[in-house]
């Protein structure tokens, strides 16, 4: 039995020692020593174990709890590194560190020993053992902190290469939304323009002759600004005006986007008659339609391709080794780092 409450004491912390792996087998003489040389620490939750910048001078043996260390001053986004009851921690032999990188705060109450790191010279030759699976145990922190750096690189570059793709992506999407949305306006006016349209068979099937030449001679619209784009719908609407078109300025866009000439107007209404309203609707929504299915193929195979690419980029499905075409494999990861490109 304990003769004095110190010996009582130490005898209890070795008890809780030997719990700790690295030091279960150490010899009794030994761990008397190194409780008398430590100092028993207790911290509540929330409490500060270390602080970042402060000497590294102290090895820390957790004998209960938990703690969680980070920098708190600068950036936020660095490694958390977590120490619980039955492991070494803070500065350990051999360990070039001068000053603690990182605050450690309790988030369970916390009862260690912290040993003084200027034993260390005397540790070696009392328990050389130990010393080793110290030794040891900083070189699987290192390798841990390693991975970790590691992984944080991988996951930057992930974020940014996902945030570059997202941003590719975005754009045909959103125009093969817009397109959807203008393929239901053109659907909802070739609703109202058949019920509108009193043309009867035969002059259906000259208007479809009429239709199909003037389709074959249109040319795409070439404005040299804005500006004459207008004037031209404007033009458009006073010739509709004119000849008694309803809504003209709704249709005049349309006439426009098309490239029709007013030739081939005239041409359309001499063979439209009573109808040109609801049939010239009909034929500027048909030609509109084509002009937004184009875009929509253009915009999905731009998703298409961006998929391709990351499939190919990423290796997904394929052999860890094999034969590549440098072209190909070159033109893939232009087209994902497109976004950088556009920048300069």
């Amino acid at each position: 039995m304990s003769g004095t409450p110190e010996q009582a004491r130490i005898e209890a912390l070795v008890a809780d020692l030997r719990k700790v792996p690295a030091f279960v087998d150490q010899p009794q003489a030994d761990l008397e020593w190194f409780v008398a040389e430590a100092e028993e620490r207790r911290v509540e939750v929330g409490g500060i174990t270390v602080r970042e910048d402060t000497p590294a001078d102290t090895m820390f043996v957790m004998l209960e709890g938990e703690l969680r260390a980070r920098r708190e001053n600068g950036p936020q986004d660095g490694p958390v590194f977590t120490a619980r009851a039955g492991e070494v921690t803070g500065a350990l032999p051999f360990s070039r560190m001068k000053t603690f990188g990182v605050t450690g705060r309790a988030v369970l109450p916390i009862r260690a020993l912290a040993f003084p790191a200027s034993k260390f010279p005397e540790l070696f030759q009392r328990m050389p053992v130990l010393s080793q699976r110290l030794v040891g145990l900083l070189t699987d922190r290192v390798r841990n902190i390693t991975r970790e750096e590691q992984q944080r690189e991988k996951l930057a570059a992930l974020g940014k290469l996902s945030a570059g793709l997202a941003h590719e992506l975005n754009n045909p999407s959103a125009a093969a939304r817009r397109s959807a949305a203008a393929l239901r306006d053109c659907l909802e006016r070739l609703r109202v323009a058949g019920r509108s349209s009193s043309l009867g068979p035969e002059d259906c099937g000259l208007l479809a002759q009429r239709e199909e030449e003037i389709r074959s001679a249109l040319k795409p619209a070439q404005y040299k600004d804005e500006f004459a784009r207008v004037e031209r719908e404007e033009a458009i609407q006073s010739w509709l005006e004119a000849h008694g078109v309803a809504e003209a300025w709704k249709l005049a866009p349309l006439l426009a986007d098309a490239n029709l000439t007013d030739a081939q107007l005239e041409s359309f209404a001499r063979t439209a008659g009573t109808s040109l309203g609801p049939e010239l609707t009909r034929f500027g929504t048909l030609l509109e339609m084509e002009r937004i299915a184009a875009e929509l193929e253009h915009s999905t195979a731009r998703i298409s391709d961006l998929i391709k690419a990351i499939k190919e980029y990423s290796y997904m499905d394929q052999a860890p080794l094999q034969e590549v075409d440098i072209k190909n494999s070159l033109e893939t990861t232009l087209t994902i780092m497109h976004h950088k490109l556009k920048r300069g």
